[in-house]
């Protein structure tokens, strides 16, 4: 009785605790239900997720920034009103058509002021390797006609003017300067391929030591897509600037591709010393299908395209204005954080070789580690297949390449890795790391400790 009496008075403190010591067996079970109802939404969190996981597979982190980029949101916004509120064609007399040809114009003259050029030396391309291909073939081919126009007035024709040509390029170059190259050779043209050190890097005294009188054209790029080694072509271009004034000509042209360096590197035209360099949107965060070439006004081009007057009679075909806008956007972006995000890439870049290091000892190193991009990573791990990992990595969530996208498909071997005088055993292992925006540490972390696992479970296939 005095029991039912107490627990009367006293029933609001039995029912509500001071504190959760004090807390007593009448709200126990209020407390479990509660915890038993978050218990099972997390739990049903988790299965969501599991659910989610096995239907798209793994989270996935994107290491291959250097074969292409995806387009950042300010460049969409460039280039929305041109695909359908201003869609005219350049070339039309209309009002129109004078929107689209003024918005073409505007974006050339933004390039070219980061570039440190003229507006008209900036010709529009479909791609970086067809500004490649008019870069070497336009040139090599204007200087054939003019040989053959000095033939004709002589009275003198002696064959084919490209037997009398002679160029220079390395053994490391992209395959669309390469096949460039291999094209002139058909044609009679002689080539003389330089070979890197170790590093992949060329000196200037070996590029001077390779001129001869029938020098038409210098081509060497100003990073490497495949190791991220740098080429001096500032130093290239000078040395070659002040043998042209010795020699009171204006022969040998120098070109550059320099499609990965705009993200990381001043490609101001002066300060390079190059003739002509190409550009390309689609690692830089632009558009894919849009590339560029820069020609110094007094180098002579021929095109290697017919059927239009677009470009300055050099590149026929109707202008792509929203690819071309966003273009420019990029290339704008790019300059504008340049240092902060080269410094931030550049940390990420050397924790993942120290952590390849700590975890993966028997791997190698490709290129050289200061003089270089800050954003790549090549590495072969002897008796592996290279392509075989990249596929492990996918199935992983890690997306990350062995060679150039644009090489031969049936040709395992980097070209790059044998350029630099190492084995095909390196050259069939070699795994590129690219790396660029979004990327964080942990996704670092988690590339080294997956691929570690990966070798770990997989026997040598050599």
């Amino acid at each position: 009785m005095v029991q039912e009496k107490f627990r009367t008075h006293f029933r609001h403190i039995v029912e509500r605790p001071f504190c959760k010591k004090a807390a007593t067996p009448y709200n126990a079970p209020m407390k479990a239900k509660r915890k038993t109802k978050a218990s099972r939404k997390i739990k049903k969190i988790a299965t969501k997720r599991r659910k989610t996981i096995k239907k798209r597979g793994p989270r996935r982190v994107y290491f291959d920034f250097a074969a292409t980029t995806p387009v950042d949101p300010r460049v969409i916004e460039a280039m929305k009103p041109f695909w359908q509120e201003s869609f005219g064609n350049a070339g039309a007399l209309y009002e129109e058509g004078v929107r689209a040809k003024r918005a073409i114009e505007e974006a050339r003259t933004r390039i070219a002021r980061i570039l440190s050029a003229k507006a008209p030396d900036v010709i529009f391309t479909g791609s970086g390797t067809e500004a490649n291909n008019l870069a070497i073939l336009g040139t090599m081919a204007a200087e054939a006609k003019r040989y053959q126009e000095i033939q004709m007035n002589d009275g003198k024709v002696t064959g084919s003017p490209y037997l009398r040509m002679h160029a220079i390029t390395s053994t490391i170059e992209h395959p669309s300067v390469l096949e460039c190259f291999r094209e002139l050779e058909r044609r009679g043209v002689s080539v003389t391929y330089l070979a890197p050190d170790a590093q992949g890097i060329i000196s200037p005294e070996q590029v001077l030591q390779a001129i001869t009188e029938e020098t038409i054209l210098i081509s060497l790029m100003y990073a490497n897509n495949e190791i991220g080694t740098l080429l001096p072509i500032p130093e290239i271009g000078r040395r070659i600037k002040l043998l042209r004034r010795e020699r009171g000509w204006n022969l040998p042209y120098f070109h550059t591709d320099a499609s990965q360096a705009p993200l990381y590197m001043n490609v101001a035209v002066e300060r390079l010393s190059v003739d002509l360099m190409t550009v390309d949107a689609q690692k830089i965060y632009g558009p894919k299908g849009i590339g560029a070439l820069y020609r110094r006004h007094n180098v002579s081009l021929a095109p290697v395209l017919f059927g239009g007057h677009q470009e300055g009679n050099l590149r026929p075909s109707t202008e792509n204005v929203p690819l071309i806008v966003g273009f420019a956007c990029a290339l704008e972006l790019a300059s504008q954080g340049r240092e902060r995000e080269k410094e931030r890439v550049a940390k990420l870049r050397m924790l993942f070789i120290r952590l390849i290091k700590e975890k993966i000892p028997e791997a190698v190193l490709n290129g050289d580690v200061k003089q270089a991009l800050p954003n790549i990573v090549n590495i072969s791990v002897p008796g592996q297949d290279g392509e075989m990992l990249v596929l492990a990595l996918d199935a992983r969530g890690i997306a990350a390449a062995t060679k150039t996208a644009c090489a031969e498909s049936s040709e395992k071997a980097s070209h790059v890795i044998l350029g630099l005088g190492k084995d095909r055993v390196y050259a069939e292992s070699a795994l590129r790391f690219s790396l660029g925006r979004g990327l964080v540490r942990r996704d670092i972390v988690l590339a080294v400790r997956i691929l570690s696992d990966i070798l770990a479970r997989t026997k040598p296939t050599v």
